[in-house]
């Protein structure tokens, strides 16, 4: 192989290397938004959840204490 020819050939190939590494980097930062989002979306039903929690167990305490105050007012 000539030395033109060798170096056509390895251009070429650094060229789809340089491609090759561009769509590689591409697919990966497509991956890492989806991790994120799939992350954020977690993050925000856990804390739906726990504000769901929250209200329930305020509830709750309003029902024992008035509860409470009702058993001292009647008496046992």
């Amino acid at each position: 192989m000539s030395r033109r020819s060798s170096g056509l050939i390895g251009s070429w190939a650094e060229a789809q290397r340089q491609d090759q590494r561009r769509r590689e980097a591409q697919r990966w930062a497509g991956v890492r938004e989806q991790q994120a989002a799939y992350r954020r979306q977690r993050e925000a039903d856990v804390l739906r959840r726990t504000q769901e929690l929250d209200a329930r167990v305020a509830v709750l305490e309003g029902l024992l204490v008035g509860a409470g105050r009702r058993h001292f007012e009647w008496g046992p």
